[in-house]
């Protein structure tokens, strides 16, 4: 059983693919120690598709998702989140899965991600 056993865990531009990303965010928050915190990157986006219409990546990234992210987690019966899930909706099921603190940051030299850094609060 790994609950409460790691300090530190970073998942890069992957729980968007995942067929069920809620027990994903839920085994993760699980296996952080109280205290401990996660790290999420994955593409600036918002959930909104008339909130990415200014973004000049936006349509290479929602034709990626398309072939690639959604075809992976649909194949599995998956939710479908896809690349364009958007920082709205990351930060919710971050929240719902248990997680405190949830901040939005930028990554340093990578003008396409986001990052997630959150704790798992103390006991």
């Amino acid at each position: 059983d790994w609950s409460d056993s790691f300090d530190y865990v970073l998942v890069w531009d992957a729980v968007h693919d995942l067929a069920d990303p809620e027990i994903a965010l839920r085994e993760i928050f699980r296996m952080i120690k109280p205290g401990g915190r996660f790290s999420m990157v994955d593409p600036r986006a918002h959930s909104e598709l008339a909130d990415n219409l200014e973004d000049p990546a936006a349509p290479i990234t929602y034709g990626c998702s398309l072939l690639h992210c959604l075809t992976l987690s649909l194949y599995h019966d998956g939710k479908g989140l896809g690349a364009m899930w958007g920082q709205e909706l990351a930060v919710q099921m971050l929240q719902e899965a248990g997680f405190a603190g949830v901040q939005v940051l930028d990554v340093p030299y990578s003008a396409s991600k986001l990052h997630f850094l959150c704790s798992k609060p103390e006991n």
